[in-house]
């Protein structure tokens, strides 16, 4: 069984990821899941609040002609429940890094019992321009999913692959 809320593949009557029982309906699995919307809607939302997101930017400066690392900052976007199907953006804008088909970004998740750490490739964008660092929770086949967004003044947003917002237990 594939939990309605958090996507966990489990067997018996309860999700022991979020408590969300297994419900049977008399009609089409997908009528009987359109009309429990709201409570999938409110479960999911207690589950994911506790789960802050962010990226971690990094700062250089020049030492003796060198370029080294000044300083090193986590950036906090939300919770999972304020980014679940919307997109939130940093308020700082970055400097694109040229000659980059692709960036990786190290995106944090803690969920207040562990924190996580995981690199996330997305499409670098090709005009010279600031760019702005987003992120958005998306559910695909039931599976939450965090999603990482960069755009420009005048491009994007391009998208990251979808990463696992909550761990397997």
């Amino acid at each position: 069984m594939k939990c309605l809320v958090c996507g966990k593949n489990f067997q018996g009557n309860i999700c022991p990821r979020c408590e969300f029982p297994v419900v049977n309906f008399p009609g089409p699995l997908e009528e009987g899941i359109k009309n429990i919307q709201p409570e999938i809607m409110k479960y999911r939302e207690k589950l994911l609040r506790p789960c802050q997101v962010g990226v971690t930017a990094y700062r250089w400066k020049d030492e003796n002609g060198k370029i080294v690392l000044d300083q090193e900052e986590r950036l906090p976007l939300g919770n999972g429940a304020e980014l679940l199907e919307k997109e939130v953006w940093l308020p700082q804008k970055f400097a694109r890094i040229p000659d980059a088909a692709e960036l990786q970004v190290r995106v944090y998740i803690d969920n207040g019992k562990s924190r996580r750490e995981t690199q996330v490739r997305l499409p670098n964008l090709m005009g010279a321009e600031l760019q702005e660092l987003g992120m958005k929770v998306t559910e695909v086949d039931k599976d939450l999913k965090l999603v990482l967004l960069l755009r420009g003044r005048t491009q994007g947003p391009v998208s990251s692959d979808g990463i696992a917002l909550l761990e397997e237990d």
